[in-house]
């Protein structure tokens, strides 16, 4: 088990948080909630890991915590995710709109300034926030 410390350093249309090396990861758990998908976030997130062989402590980390559930504690498993991941994450989920706004997260940390490389997809109302890095 990974021990992870974990801070937000953006809010945005998912947030964005960072941990002790300086990289930037998202919840997978948020992505799942925001891409709209039906399926149980740990069947979907499994999946994916395995069908994409996404690697972990490279790509994605786990982090354990516990929920209280009426006057139960609950394990659960939080996987927090590299900006490529969840990119990838999004293309396959056919969200263009979000995978836009994760390219934006993307290009403003390799120094690009939000450059967007459109791929024949219409950009409609997204709107995109300058990252500091």
């Amino acid at each position: 088990m990974v021990i992870i410390e974990l801070t937000k350093v953006e809010e945005g249309i998912i947030p964005i948080y960072e941990n002790n090396s300086k990289e930037k990861l998202i919840n997978a758990r948020e992505l799942h909630k925001l891409l709209g998908n039906k399926r149980r976030f740990a069947d979907w997130i499994k999946q994916r890991i395995e069908q994409y062989e996404f690697i972990e402590n490279e790509e994605f980390i786990k982090h354990y915590n516990f929920v209280i559930v009426g006057n139960l504690k609950r394990p659960q498993i939080d996987y927090y995710i590299t900006i490529n991941m969840a990119k990838e994450l999004c293309m396959v989920e056919n969200k263009e709109e979000i995978y836009y706004e994760v390219q934006y997260i993307k290009n403003t940390k390799n120094g690009k300034k939000g450059e967007i490389k459109e791929r024949g997809y219409k950009i409609e109302n997204i709107s995109y926030k300058i990252i500091d890095i």
